[in-house]
């Protein structure tokens, strides 16, 4: 399948449109981050959901700058970062507060400095490389991903606009970059930096961008374009993929070494197979019915709310009389769709509203889908 065949047809005038399926996708993508937090003996497989996150937007935000480019003859990199602050700071903000001023009424034994520097880190977008330096970031350390996302949605359209938008283009340059992201992890891991390194997983220019190029490649190497046989084949690898990296994740032992290594490698390989399966199956209905049930788009609706507040809550929660660590769990993850329900309607979306029409002229616009 050829790269001209991506770019013919977003010269046409050919639309992503709406896909409710990826709606669908990310909410198994946050149940995979849930589950890997909450249920991590049981769901180990789950890691896979941060990875997941990370190819999407890759390619969905790639897929956005081409069509804003079809659209409107250009790419607008004022509407595009207020798009991207309106989708993203309203619930941080809200977040950061609320853990600040809560610990400092109600908790007597707490770390406030380190969550200061958690707040500080989430509302700059800087909380992995505050991990990476070793500072703690406390109960807003999760936010590390958010962070890397957000560096990325500020450089991709600049790199995008700096080389031509040009399908052709950016599909070698975000091969190159997925191979210079692997071999420094590659290399770095051999030059003697541990599995668990900081630096290796929380850093924009390893694990960050070697998911997020993958994404960028997906985006304008895979065509809509409906002859069957390229479907076939694309179905073929990524279901290759999909059950190589799973015999990755259950071979291994349940080690350190296996969290940290060997389990990134298959959650990098299970994001772009399921990306690329999702893609090339358009026409599948058995797919489509999947991933599009009113239940997982409701959750991947709100996926973002959900990645926010399920760490604080499991964290701040008081819930002594509830015992065994399942019922607890479950309890946390109940409150965590009410809440996430609640930031979603009454701070998200009102948040993510007046900011857009206020500083996007473009972004009153529908989008191909919800990044």
């Amino acid at each position: 399948m050829s790269v001209p065949l991506v770019e013919a047809e977003i010269e046409a005038g050919g639309r992503f449109g709406y896909r409710p399926e990826f709606d669908g996708l990310r909410g198994v993508a946050i149940l995979g981050v849930v589950m890997f937090h909450y249920f991590r003996n049981w769901f180990r497989g789950s890691i896979i959901g941060v990875d997941l996150f990370f190819v999407l937007s890759g390619f969905l935000i790639t897929r956005l700058l081409f069509e804003e480019r079809r659209k409107y003859g250009n790419i607008s990199l004022p509407d595009f970062y207020a798009r991207r602050v309106g989708r993203l700071f309203p619930g941080l903000v809200v977040v950061s507060l609320v853990l600040l001023v809560g610990d400092r009424l109600f908790i007597v034994d707490s770390n406030f400095r380190a969550l200061v520097s958690g707040a500080i880190g989430a509302v700059t977008f800087t909380t992995n490389w505050l991990r990476v330096a070793g500072v703690d970031t406390s109960e807003l350390s999760h936010l590390w991903s958010i962070a890397i996302e957000q560096q990325f949605y500020l450089l991709w359209p600049l790199v995008v606009l700096a080389v031509g938008v040009s399908v052709r283009r950016i599909n070698r340059l975000s091969a190159a970059i997925v191979v210079a992201a692997g071999v420094n992890l590659l290399v770095r891991s051999l030059a003697g930096v541990g599995p668990g390194s900081p630096s290796l997983f929380n850093g924009l220019d390893t694990h960050g961008m070697l998911t997020l190029g993958a994404g960028c490649w997906l985006a304008t190497t895979l065509t809509a374009e409906n002859r069957w046989g390229n479907r076939q084949v694309l179905l073929t690898v990524g279901l290759l993929l999909a059950v190589a990296a799973r015999c990755v994740l259950v071979v291994i032992p349940d080690t350190e070494v296996f969290y940290r290594t060997w389990a990134r490698g298959g959650a990098h390989l299970t994001a772009v197979a399921m990306v690329v399966v999702l893609v090339a199956a358009k026409e599948l209905s058995w797919m489509r019915f999947l991933l599009s049930r009113r239940a997982l788009m409701w959750l991947g609706q709100r996926a973002y709310s959900m990645f926010l507040w399920h760490q604080p809550v499991r964290s701040y929660l008081p819930i002594g009389p509830v015992s065994g660590l399942v019922l607890r769990n479950l309890v946390f993850f109940a409150v965590s769709v009410v809440v996430s329900e609640l930031s979603y309607r009454l701070v998200e979306q009102p948040g993510r509203k007046w900011i857009v029409n206020r500083f996007s002229r473009r972004g009153r616009q529908a989008a191909p889908a919800s990044v």
